[in-house]
């Protein structure tokens, strides 16, 4: 009898205004979890019988929202284990990390990423281990996710700065194209640590504009969902390439022994206090462990740090470079071995390394044994041998088991992979690095989900008031809902208006801190005014959370707490901003995606058809109605995105025109431990799915050049969840690092880009390096000792033996003519200057 008195109770409560100690507060919109009734059965029978007669009032959302809440606990498995949550690996450094020496190149132009290096081969390696133990019952591992933001070129200096890679100018013609607007000519970032800064420069006629492009600080892609961090950094700092150039290209003894020296004193430093080296690398290494003047760890609790040693630039063989002097008006040349010389340098490196690593962890509270810092030496031992791995010095040879990319094997082509690994090289790294173990991959206890970022855009009209006011009441709540749902949380504040005094503003970034996102709410609550007609600008507020600083691997939500349609012309777009529906799900798809989801406060927010509902179901979000209750609905779309299954299947793919280009989402999961049992593909990011199969691996042949977003949908009994990656298809199956072609100057200076059809003549970015060594220096010395010897007063039977040294010379380093000539019977380097190729 009871449970059918409840009933009555709940029924009438829908239709009538109620207002009692029992907690009837709501008219003709009460949920089931509204209701504050003594002894409440939990019984799902219950739920049953009330169901028809919410449905029937339009009230299905409450009856799944309650249902849900009154099942809500902690989510264990056996043995008290939680289901597997994601490992976060990130990959910083050089070019040492990056993938320089290997193919298959993607994202940033001029950072050589490849999906062949060492860190990616490794977090292959440790998802068959996940995978293995996740199929045996009781253990459970993480999934671990990696992402690569090393770039080749990068210093320690760079962990903390951006870096410029290229600054461009673009020049419209004719001018009258122009119009009244200045059309942009900037490229889109292609990575989260990509940065494309615009600068328009009105004064000339016509006029132009610069693009600059920066790599982010290497630091911001290190957050605290990051459970291990790899790198090599300091081989820049140091100048190793002009060993290279100087040692190994131009063979002079004077400028190979100045490089020498100067790496020398950058890693040894001069004797009074710590070398550059060490101090550059313990600020670094103190950075993340929160031990620099932020105070701030940057780190999981528990993460650890990886530094890869160098490999030697040498074998222990002989090789000479050329000593010249003039004594007493005769030349004289000597052949210097500086084969140890070039070795201690790497090795000097490797124990400056040491004693920095060491002096952090002195600062550092750990159990023996589990060091967060680690360098791993083996890989400059692994690549002894025996057999010895490493670079063959002859001119005229190479090591036919070498790992490392020689001069003499590429002819001095690309200058970019010069004594860099080969594929042989980085797997025998990532091997390596598989002795140390899997890092905490293996999960010891009960763990939460995986990270969540979260951004509210909230309408900050007249109107909203109240319903903002319930938001910030129930803050402190939040956040602990967050904290229970998530092995790390970010919630960051947007607000929009309908243009009575901006169109939408980031009120608070990225933050954890509780107290901060209440008190920000308290700033949104003090400015709400205005919005005389309904409709808002939704899709501005959207735009401007798209553009926050997104944590890579995170999972990604937007939520939106509105009373008001969006604001959208008869052309589509949003006045004021031009953006329309397909603007916001481009960015969201670009994004990983970013999931979009509405707390709709008058049911008008998204309606069916809408620009909004379009926008929710298309990036994998859900509408929740709520006309009373703004904070209780929003807990609701929290608690569903935090237990949706986790998609992807990586940041980038790269593959070849009409070969099978391979898709892995292996590392998908549900957080809840269910099984994944569709997986949906949408190949070219069309919005329609080509292919579903129940298995997580698939191959896919793309008939012609493709550079876009593949989308994967996958379902499991908690949802379904969208993921996103970059998929560049050409000839060469590699993003281009750097272009051949380079455009005609104006008057000004400034490349001309287009032609008077708008069509690309060019491609503007400069090469991040010459790979041309005009001039060679070798063959410039012997060429200079040869002008001092016809010019000297030399005596016979020294002269004679000088010319005869240098005959010798110009035959040991090939400076004779090119065999490779142009039509002209010359090679000119790009100064107009003759360029002497030679092998060595």
């Amino acid at each position: 009898m009871k449970y059918k008195s409840l009933i009555l109770i709940i029924t009438a409560a829908m239709q009538l205004e109620l207002v009692s100690s029992q907690g009837l507060r709501h008219t003709n919109h009460n949920t089931y979890h509204d209701l504050q009734l003594q002894g409440k059965p939990d019984d799902e029978s219950v739920l049953v019988e009330v169901e028809p007669k919410l449905d029937g009032l339009g009230l299905r959302n409450d009856i799944d929202m309650h249902r849900r809440r009154r099942k809500r606990q902690p989510i264990e498995m056996e043995n008290g284990l939680r289901q597997s949550t994601t490992f976060k690996i990130v990959h910083i450094g050089d070019s040492y990390s990056a993938g320089n020496g290997l193919p298959d190149h993607y994202g940033p132009r001029g950072c050589f990423r490849s999906h062949s290096n060492w860190g990616e081969q490794y977090a292959k390696l440790l998802l068959d281990e996940a995978l293995k133990t996740n199929s045996d019952s009781g253990a459970r591992a993480k999934v671990p996710r990696y992402f690569n933001r090393a770039c080749s070129g990068n210093t320690l200096e760079h962990y903390f700065k951006r870096r410029l890679m290229d600054k461009t100018s673009y020049k419209y013609e004719p001018y009258a194209k122009l119009g009244l607007g200045y059309p942009t000519g900037c490229v889109e970032p292609v990575s989260d640590d990509e940065e494309i800064i615009e600068s328009k420069t009105l004064m000339l006629i016509p006029p132009f504009f610069w693009c600059e492009r920066y790599i982010k600080p290497m630091k911001e892609s290190i957050t605290q969902d990051t459970d291990l961090v790899l790198m090599t950094l300091g081989g820049n700092l140091t100048k190793w390439s002009d060993i290279i150039l100087r040692c190994f290209a131009s063979r002079s003894h004077e400028l190979c022994q100045k490089a020498i020296n100067y790496s020398s004193s950058v890693i040894n430093g001069n004797g009074e206090g710590p070398s550059e080296m060490y101090s550059q690398l313990v600020e670094v290494l103190e950075d993340m462990f929160g031990l620099g003047p932020s105070g701030k760890r940057l780190l999981r609790p528990g993460a650890k740090v990886v530094i890869g040693t160098y490999p030697h630039l040498i074998w222990d063989k002989p090789h000479f470079v050329v000593a010249a002097s003039i004594t007493s008006f005769v030349l004289k040349f000597q052949k210097v071995d500086i084969t140890s010389s070039i070795r201690k340098v790497r090795d000097d490196l490797e124990y400056q390394q040491h004693m920095a690593v060491q002096d952090v962890l002195a600062k550092l509270s750990f159990n023996p044994g589990d060091e967060p810092i680690i360098l791993i030496s083996e890989f400059s031992t692994v690549m002894a041998g025996p057999p010895t791995h490493e670079p063959d010095p002859d001119t005229i040879s190479s090591n036919d088991d070498g790992w490392i990319v020689e001069y003499s094997v590429d002819g001095g082509k690309w200058y970019h992979d010069w004594y860099h690994p080969n594929k042989d090289g980085h797997q025998a790294w990532a091997k390596v690095l598989s002795t140390y173990g899997d890092f905490g991959i293996i999960v010891p206890h009960s763990q939460t989900g995986g990270s969540i970022d979260l951004a509210l855009v909230i309408d900050a009209t007249g109107s909203m008031f109240d319903y903002i006011s319930q938001v910030r009441d129930e803050a402190t709540e939040l956040v602990s809902q967050l904290e229970a749902l998530s092995a790390s949380f970010r919630v960051a504040l947007v607000s929009y208006k309908d243009n009575d005094s901006y169109l939408s503003k980031v009120d608070l970034d990225f933050t954890d801190v509780g107290s901060t996102i209440k008190n920000s709410l308290d700033d949104i609550l003090s400015s709400v005014s205005g919005g005389g007609d309904d409709p808002e600008t939704v899709l501005s507020g959207i735009n401007s959370a798209l553009g926050l600083n997104w944590r890579a691997g995170a999972s990604k939500h937007i939520v939106i707490l509105g009373d008001g349609p969006a604001k959208i012309g008869e052309d589509g777009k949003e006045p004021y901003s031009g953006l329309t529906a397909e603007d916001i799900i481009s960015k969201s798809i670009a994004i990983d995606p970013v999931v979009v989801s509405v707390v709709d406060l008058k049911k008008n927010l998204a309606q069916i058809g809408s620009v909004m509902e379009v926008i929710v179901e298309a990036t994998g979000g859900i509408v929740r109605d709520s006309i009373t209750d703004a904070s209780t609905t929003l807990k609701d779309v929290i608690e569903n995105a935090a237990q949706k299954p986790r998609a992807w299947f990586g940041e980038s793919i790269i593959g070849k025109i009409g070969e099978p280009v391979k898709f892995d989402a292996r590392s998908s999961f549900d957080p809840k431990g269910a099984a994944i049992t569709t997986y949906e593909w949408d190949f070219d990011g069309s919005g329609d799915y080509d292919t579903v199969t129940d298995s997580p691996m698939i191959e896919h042949i793309f008939p012609e050049a493709f550079d876009g977003y593949t989308v994967l949908r996958v379902k499991s009994t908690s949802g379904v969840s969208l993921a996103s990656a970059h998929v560049l298809v050409n000839e060469e199956g590699s993003a281009p690092q750097f272009l051949d072609e380079h455009c005609e100057v104006d008057a000004f200076g400034i490349p001309i880009v287009e032609d008077d059809e708008g069509s690309l003549l060019c491609k503007p970015w400069p090469d991040p390096g010459i790979y041309e060594i005009a001039g060679d220096d070798a063959c410039d010395t012997i060429e200079s000792l040869v002008e001092q010897v016809l010019e000297s007063p030399l005596q016979q039977p020294e002269g004679q033996d000088a010319v005869s040294d240098i005959e010798e010379l110009i035959e040991i380093f090939n400076c004779g003519e090119s065999e490779s000539k142009s039509k002209s019977g010359e090679n000119k380097s790009k100064s107009g200057k003759t360029s002497k190729h030679f092998r060595v």
